[in-house]
């Protein structure tokens, strides 16, 4: 049995979504967004960790600082990113 849960991590922005099913055993993390090219984000931890999103580092134009803005408080198991840079 898992259950599914729904944050907006950024209150006033509309461009990030997070979904988290919780099992268990372990916890599925899931970051949509439309911030820059459209992504997603998959991530596989223990049932204990939380994903944290600093909002004014994801919407920064630096790249280097965006990159630092999504942190799990313990090491994900696996972590799958996908930008799409067409959408017809």
């Amino acid at each position: 049995m898992f259950q599914i849960s729904y944050q907006n991590l950024c209150d006033g922005y509309n461009d990030v979504v997070y979904v988290s099913a919780n099992g268990s055993r372990d916890t599925i993390h899931y970051v949509y967004s439309s911030n820059g090219l459209p992504s997603v984000l998959i991530a596989r931890t223990a049932t204990n960790s939380r994903l944290q999103l600093n909002c004014s580092q994801f919407h920064s134009s630096n790249a280097s600082v965006a990159s630092r803005s999504i942190i799990f408080t313990r090491p994900p198991d696996a972590v799958m990113v996908l930008l799409f840079n067409q959408v017809r």
